[in-house]
């Protein structure tokens, strides 16, 4: 556990075959954010944002430019035709006109469906460069991109697919509160089925906690 000012922020890594993910989990985790990414010195760097996270975080998305070298925002549809062949292509031409290098990064800020379209464009661009992600869904916190990426094809859902990463996560649970019941209800039953799954002890917490929103 690590300590922000007063925050508390759980940090999770997760080791894979060929690389480690490290998953941040905390309040107020905007600036932090800011300086995880300025450590790793990346050359230049694409963000592709949610369409509504975009007018949510206007501001925050104004010093994400300015602090870190980032060449363009890209806003995006969390549709399933996000997830597709003909956004990829659109994807990857972006980074090429911006001439993103294996020293670049594409950042991912949204839900799962962000995450999934621009983590497979972060696995095949250039065979492969860095991602990091910042979830601003129950869904997508709870079930956070570990080592799958996919998109889908007509009506083949996630048939491209390939096993990748983020290299850094931060799930800053300040979002979630403005999500809609339904959306939290979602992200809930996700969660329900990892701890059925997994965890009797974690299912039991689940049956006894109140709910904080």
């Amino acid at each position: 556990m690590l300590w922000l000012g007063q925050n508390k922020i759980k940090k999770i890594k997760v080791n894979l075959p060929t690389k480690s993910q490290q998953i941040y989990v905390g309040t107020d985790l905007r600036d932090f954010a800011i300086e995880e990414i300025v450590k790793r010195d990346y050359s230049k760097s694409v963000i592709f944002v949610d369409e509504k996270v975009a007018f949510l975080e206007k501001n925050y998305l104004k010093k994400l430019k300015k602090e870190l070298n980032v060449k363009e925002i890209i806003k995006v549809v969390p549709s399933e035709k996000t997830k597709s062949v003909e956004f990829l292509n659109f994807a990857l031409e972006k980074c090429i006109n911006h001439k993103l290098n294996r020293k670049s990064c594409i950042l991912a800020f949204g839900g799962g469906i962000v995450g999934d379209a621009a983590g497979f464009l972060a696995s095949v661009y250039m065979r492969g460069i860095d991602m990091i992600f910042l979830p601003t869904t129950l869904m997508s916190q709870g079930d956070t991109v570990i080592n799958k990426v996919a998109l889908s094809y007509r009506y083949l859902k996630n048939v491209f697919g390939a096993f990748f990463s983020p290299i850094l996560t931060i799930c800053d649970v300040d979002s979630l509160p403005t999500l809609p019941k339904k959306e939290i209800s979602l992200g809930l039953s996700e969660i329900i089925k990892h701890a059925l799954i997994d965890s009797d002890p974690f299912t039991k917490r689940l049956e006894i906690t109140k709910p904080l929103f």
